[in-house]
């Protein structure tokens, strides 16, 4: 029932550009499964902004930036079926949602994204992850790396991280937030979801609450 809605839906004009039809497509899917919008979009926040600041780690492109925003925006659209096992669904709805604009493989990179959001490494069981070609897959690990630690800082779901600033060291990776009241929980998701981070770039990953002196 809920495929048959999302592909009933005909989005409005978005005007014939490529990145409006896909953000509006990412969009029109997360507000059919009735997604929590604030949560999402600050997840999605959270991600670019540290996908920004890690570029000499991960050397990745806008266009894979593009591919973790959105990623973040539809993280949890599977609690639309249900809170439970919602990774696997929200899988199943990103690959069955009729995004448009959006070739094969990018479909597969977000629904191997969504699935793996909250923990596990990709298998090759899944087939989205399978479909991908050997070089793609370092670069989807690094996308989940940095989409895992940005759920993990709105463990909250309250918004309380207003920033993120990043110090890169040879052997760790500082995470300094910035946030408006108590971000204690967030704290604690970021800890507890640092470990792919730090296996994929091979650093250890600190996060407090301080803001790095101006230098």
């Amino acid at each position: 029932m809920v495929l048959e809605a999302i592909a009933a839906h005909d989005p409005a004009d978005w005007g014939g550009d490529p990145r409006l039809i896909r953000r509006g497509s990412v969009v029109d899917l997360a507000r059919r499964c009735n997604w929590r919008e604030d949560h999402a979009r600050q997840v999605a926040r959270l991600a670019v902004a540290l996908f920004d600041r890690t570029r000499p780690l991960h050397r990745l492109g806008d266009d894979e930036r593009e591919l973790l925003e959105y990623a973040g925006l539809l993280h949890d659209i599977g609690e639309h079926i249900s809170s439970e096992a919602h990774d696997r669904h929200t899988a199943y709805l990103i690959e069955h949602g009729r995004l448009r604009g959006f070739a094969p493989e990018e479909v597969a990179v977000l629904a191997t994204l969504g699935r793996y959001h909250r923990q596990g490494e990709p298998k090759a069981t899944f087939e989205p992850w399978s479909s991908l070609a050997e070089e793609r897959r370092p670069q989807v690990r690094s996308l989940l790396a940095l989409l895992r630690l940005a759920d993990g800082l709105d463990r909250g779901h309250a918004g309380a991280v207003e920033a993120v600033e990043v110090e890169l060291g040879a052997e760790a990776v500082r995470v300094h937030l910035r946030a408006d009241g108590d971000s204690d929980l967030d704290l604690w998701g970021g800890r507890r979801k640092r470990r792919l981070f730090e296996q994929v770039f091979d650093r250890r990953v600190e996060i407090d609450h301080r803001t790095p002196a101006a230098t």
